[in-house]
Formats: C-alpha cells, structure tokens, sequence
C-alpha cells in the first residue's frame, strides 16, 4: 500500500512557519525620508519584546577597509 506524505509534509512545514514568525520580533521600516536621512523603524511583534535600541543601519558597499 502505498501512503500520499505530501499533505502531512506540507501541514508539518506550514506549522514550522507560522511557528517561526510568531516566535521572533517583526521590526519594519515604515518611513524612510532620504532628504533628512531619517528611517523610522516600528516593531510589530505580538510580545514588543525585542530591543531595537541597539539597532543601526549600514551602507554596507561604501565600506572602507
């Protein structure tokens, strides 16, 4: 007898992502203003747990080595 594991796979993976982006922070940039340079980043995590304090932004070609 052969059994189909395509649905339970899918529910199994399904169950993993939900899991996962409910697990960490969701941190999106919701203004960015490139006259002023000012970006506004807003946390949108069901528990606002995660510190964005220490967060910083980098331009990451420009750099110099």
């Amino acid at each position: 007898m052969i059994k189909n594991y395509t649905s339970c796979t899918a529910l199994l993976f399904l169950n993993f992502i939900l899991m996962a982006s409910l697990s960490f922070g969701q941190a999106k940039m919701r203004i960015v203003d490139p006259a002023s340079g000012d970006v506004t980043i807003t946390n949108f995590s069901p528990s606002a747990t995660v510190d964005m304090s220490g967060w910083w932004l980098c331009n990451f070609p420009a750099y110099t080595l």
